[in-house]
């Protein structure tokens, strides 16, 4: 279902004439109905495991100053399952997506995560000075009580964090 969706979101852009189709909010609606579509006509099994999409994308126009620097606005828009409306983050605000969602260690460590924001992003601008940034940890370093029994991290106990300055 994943490649059904990228091919609904390059429907979505590829016939856009104008500024507008490249405006996030406005290209997470376009593709909010044609996720949707998609998903009503998947396979039932495929249904089951729902769907989460995360878009990030940039502001053609809409700049903000971070210090010295001016940088293009940045969204980031969830869609779920099974009605896709969009959902757009607040400044600083932490979204995930996946089956791991539903994990209260999962959760507790995005909160932890959520309440120490400041602290992620100053160490993401000491990396050479980069503002996107990929961060990987082991749930260890984050004192979480248990380890997640799920899937792959049962194994693992590995987080991907990708942080975004804008």
């Amino acid at each position: 279902m994943g490649f059904k969706m990228l091919d609904g979101l390059a429907d979505c852009i590829k016939n856009e004439k104008d500024q507008k189709g490249f405006i996030p909010s406005f290209v997470a609606q376009k593709w909010s109905s044609k996720a949707k579509h998609i998903y009503n006509n998947a396979p039932v099994l495929e249904k089951k495991l729902g769907c989460h999409l995360l878009m990030i994308g940039t502001f053609p126009v809409s700049k903000i100053t971070i210090g010295d620097a001016c940088i293009p606005k940045t969204a980031l828009i969830r869609l779920c399952s099974p009605n896709f409306k969009p959902y757009v983050a607040h400044q600083h605000e932490i979204l995930s997506i996946g089956s791991g969602s539903s994990i209260d260690d999962y959760r507790k460590l995005l909160a932890w995560c959520d309440s120490n924001t400041n602290d992620l992003f100053k160490f993401a601008e000491h990396i050479d000075g980069n503002k996107d940034v990929i961060i990987d940890m082991t749930f260890d370093q984050f004192k979480v009580e248990k380890v997640i029994k799920f899937g792959v991290f049962e194994k693992e106990k590995y987080l991907q964090i990708r942080l975004i300055c804008s």
